[in-house]
């Protein structure tokens, strides 16, 4: 059985991750307000991590409702998959990172933003796949 302060500290990370998803996207949102050429994959990005921030969310609730499913170890691998990537964009796309001339640059180019894309929708397949395997 999972000990008491393992199933917080999961449903914290739940938590965390989707802060971070959601800081992200205001923080995109506001820069892509100032840049007049950003690329239309931004728009993808934005809307790809509101739908993140959405399901870490919704994980976030079930494994509130049911602190069991947090003794499969697995969910730890699968939160820990998208942790450096939410890091790293977390820290791209701070307001500091984004003044003077970088203000007028959408923070990734076309190829990151692809692989960012990537990262991002296996992560929620994975999540997905768990999701699945504990409901049902």
């Amino acid at each position: 059985m999972l000990d008491p302060v393992t199933a917080i500290g999961l449903i914290a990370s739940a938590s965390q991750l989707a802060e971070a998803a959601v800081t992200i996207v205001m923080n995109l949102n506001t820069h892509y307000q100032r840049v007049r050429n950003a690329d239309t994959r931004s728009a993808d990005l934005r809307k790809e991590l509101t739908v993140l921030a959405d399901a870490l969310s919704d994980a976030q609730d079930l494994f509130e409702r049911n602190p069991e499913l947090l003794e499969r170890s697995s969910i730890t691998n699968v939160f820990e998959e998208i942790r450096p990537l939410l890091h790293t964009l977390l820290l791209r796309t701070t307001p500091k990172e984004t003044k003077g001339f970088r203000k007028l640059l959408w923070p990734f180019k076309e190829n990151e933003n692809s692989e960012i894309l990537s990262k991002i929708e296996r992560f929620k397949e994975n999540l997905s796949i768990f999701l699945d395997i504990t409901q049902g």
